[in-house]
């Protein structure tokens, strides 16, 4: 793989753009309006966790939390605040 990309620096193609096309191969069917929307919903919802959790533990009261269960929560969090963005953007045209 490093012999690769380095005939590809000898060629003259960016590196970057082959990296992009064997490793990261873009979505053409993303709506990024409703992406941004589960960005913002997921991070409202970390931070306000976070707050609280912050806060409760000022009082010696914290919440016993995993932090795999809060990441998995907030995974879940994204992908069905983007499912129903979708839904609701779809529903609107």
């Amino acid at each position: 793989m490093i012999l690769y990309l380095i005939n590809i620096q000898l060629v003259g193609i960016d590196s970057r753009k082959v990296m992009d096309l064997l490793f990261f191969k873009s979505n053409k069917n993303i709506d990024k309006t409703n992406v941004n929307i589960a960005f913002y919903c997921t991070f409202i919802y970390w931070s306000s966790f976070l707050l609280i959790n912050s806060i409760l533990a000022f009082f010696n009261k914290d919440i016993k939390i995993n932090s795999l269960l809060l990441l998995i929560t907030g995974l879940i969090v994204f992908f069905t605040s983007e499912f129903i963005a979708k839904l609701i953007r779809k529903n609107k045209k």
